[in-house]
């Protein structure tokens, strides 16, 4: 009995350090499975990504927007709403998710609607893709605040910002 005690001892001993090793490998992050995960930027991984977005204010992006609503109203609502003016455009966010995602730009201007109930301003949230307009360009996707047909982005337009 007296030889099986220090045995037993060792036995244990050696039972705690093999769980004290195992808990510090799962705890413990290792240093290559760390470097797996790092990606490269967008514009790297894909072709025709590029990180040009054009600006918040750029009349290019402003006119598709006013001209795709008033596209929208008069062919699949025909509300008699038209979007007259857009003002104060304003970057929200760029790249907010970093640089592995799809260049992304958050903007936000103030609209004019017209109809024949009178003049209401509203605010427009939109974003700027890369890769979602014609040929792998830049697209832009928009939401008028008070405007929101079946709530598709979510109450007060929430999808269309970061």
């Amino acid at each position: 009995m007296s030889n099986s005690a220090p045995k037993l001892r060792r036995t244990a001993s050696a039972v705690m350090a093999a769980a004290l090793t195992l808990a510090a490998a799962l705890v413990l992050p290792a240093p290559a499975s760390a470097d797996r995960w790092q990606q490269p930027r967008a514009e790297e991984r894909a072709a025709g990504w590029s990180g040009d977005l054009p600006a918040c204010d750029d009349h290019l992006v402003l006119s598709r927007i006013a001209s795709r609503f008033d596209s929208r109203e008069s062919r699949f609502w025909d509300s008699g709403i038209r979007l007259t003016e857009l003002t104060q455009p304003r970057q929200i966010a760029l790249r907010p998710w970093g640089e592995t995602y799809i260049p992304r730009r958050f903007c936000s201007a103030r609209a004019m609607l017209t109809s024949e109930a009178g003049t209401h301003h509203s605010r427009v949230d939109y974003i700027i893709v890369a890769g979602r307009g014609f040929f792998g360009h830049w697209g832009v996707e928009w939401c008028v605040a008070d405007l929101v047909r079946h709530q598709h982005a979510g109450p007060d337009c929430r999808a269309f910002r970061p």
